[in-house]
């Protein structure tokens, strides 16, 4: 005869558990510490990934932010070499020795090898006027050189 205590252990024996359930007990008790490589592995391919995209955008923004300083400092020497043409224009029509313009944007233009005055010797001939502006860029490995270059007649 049974006994009501193994009747019971029978009755746990044929429920039918769905297949769907069993499945996910047997995850929720063995799957962590198989899946665990497998999780390990996927976060650092995402964090790699961050990482490898955050390094390409930050060098493209580098790079950019130096092509700007560079356009800005050739700017300054561009008005720099005006500056000086339009102070030796100056000179020449005061008959005067006035002193070079000082520029407050670290640029020069005035300096003895800066300013080239070819004037002519025949009267109807032109004078010619070169003046070199010079930048310093924001790190002292260069520095931007730009002339002007007028004739004019006098």
């Amino acid at each position: 005869m049974k006994t009501a205590k193994s009747t019971v252990k029978n009755f746990r024996k044929d429920l039918v558990v769905p297949d769907l359930f069993r499945r996910r007990a047997d995850f929720l008790r063995h799957g962590f510490r198989q899946s665990a490589g497998q999780m390990m592995l996927m976060v650092i391919l995402s964090l790699s990934t961050i990482f490898i995209t955050g390094t390409v955008i930050s060098v493209g923004v580098t790079k950019e932010l130096r092509r700007m300083n560079t356009i800005l400092d050739s700017v300054k020497a561009f008005y720099a070499a005006d500056a000086g043409v339009e102070w030796k224009f100056y000179s020449i029509l005061k008959n005067d020795s006035i002193e070079p313009p000082l520029l407050s944007n670290n640029a020069s233009c005035c300096g003895l090898q800066d300013i080239e005055l070819i004037v002519p010797e025949n009267p109807g001939e032109r004078i010619r006027i070169k003046s070199v502006g010079r930048s310093p860029a924001s790190s002292s490995l260069y520095i931007i050189r730009r002339s002007i270059e007028t004739n004019t007649n006098w």
